[in-house]
């Protein structure tokens, strides 16, 4: 993830959410895939599907290669430093990435029991969730091009915004008007998804890595295990009552967005003195006298 935003130039937003597009692409045709596998070769050999992951890694390890500034700059300053003067930014991205998730979770998991209580088949509910899937890939293509222009902390705000209402109109609809609610709804879900961790690498550039990891997969973590608890508030109060609750929470995390810094350090930098001293910590009085 670091490696996609460091070769994107400029364009950060965009490169990462290729790279996670390509990721929920590959994650939502792998069923068909080995499906495929195991009838060509046999269950036997169904790990001849690994080839083109494996030639994948090579043709990355042979091409792909990162700015030697970068590889060393991420060695020079230790963890504490490169994250000094971003923990707040970061503790925001970190809270909104965790809420964002576990209502996408909450519905990708549910949305199936959900349909089948409204008399739907269980097919039914499989080709709902690869078009959720879908969009939602799709819409982290079209937010991360956005986020470019007309920044990050536009677009984590407005997508937080407009998909709570589209996964309402989700849940109390049906047929081909709740089609398309599900397809604004998981495109502005997961709209966000490559533009956090875009602004999590402009944050803390010296380490990338570790910003992303804390932003996707320390945070995508715990939204998982807060899962469980959901399932239990599910079968207290019952699944539709429990999907509303969700579909409400991204609300909150776009009110956390409110408090995201407009320019990240780099921005400031560029645009010049006035926007950097603005970022930069008030001075108390005792220090200046």
């Amino acid at each position: 993830m670091a490696a996609a935003g460091t070769v994107s130039g400029e364009r950060k937003g965009f490169g990462i959410s290729v790279f996670i597009f390509g990721g929920s692409v590959g994650f939502a045709i792998g069923p068909l895939a080995i499906i495929g596998a195991v009838h060509l070769w046999g269950l036997e050999r169904s790990y001849y599907a690994m080839i083109p992951g494996l030639l994948s890694v090579l043709l990355l390890g042979l091409y792909l290669r990162v700015p030697t500034e970068v590889v060393r700059r991420e060695r020079v300053l230790s963890l504490t430093a490169a994250f000094e003067g971003s923990r707040k930014p970061m503790a925001l991205l970190f809270s909104i990435a965790v809420i964002r998730e576990f209502t996408r979770i909450a519905v990708v998991t549910f949305l199936p029991i959900f349909l089948v209580m409204q008399g739907r088949s269980l097919a039914a509910g499989g080709i709902t969730l690869a078009l959720f899937s879908m969009a939602g890939a799709l819409g982290g293509m079209v937010g991360g091009s956005l986020s470019d222009a007309w920044g990050r902390k536009t677009v984590i705000l407005l997508s937080g915004l407009l998909c709570v209402p589209l996964l309402h109109g989700m849940f109390l609809t049906d047929g081909l008007v709740s089609l398309v609610f599900l397809i604004l709804a998981a495109g502005t879900l997961s709209g966000a998804n490559s533009v956090i961790i875009a602004l999590a690498q402009e944050l803390v550039p010296s380490r990338a890595g570790t910003a992303s990891s804390l932003v996707m997969g320390l945070g995508w973590g715990v939204a998982g295990v807060l899962l469980i608890g959901f399932g239990i508030l599910a079968e207290s109060i019952s699944v539709p009552r429990a999907l509303d609750i969700a579909a409400t929470l991204p609300l909150l995390a776009a009110a956390l967005a409110l408090a995201l810094p407009k320019h990240t350090p780099a921005e400031a930098q560029q645009a010049g003195p006035s926007v950097e001293m603005a970022l930069q910590p008030k001075v108390g009085a005792e220090e200046l006298s």
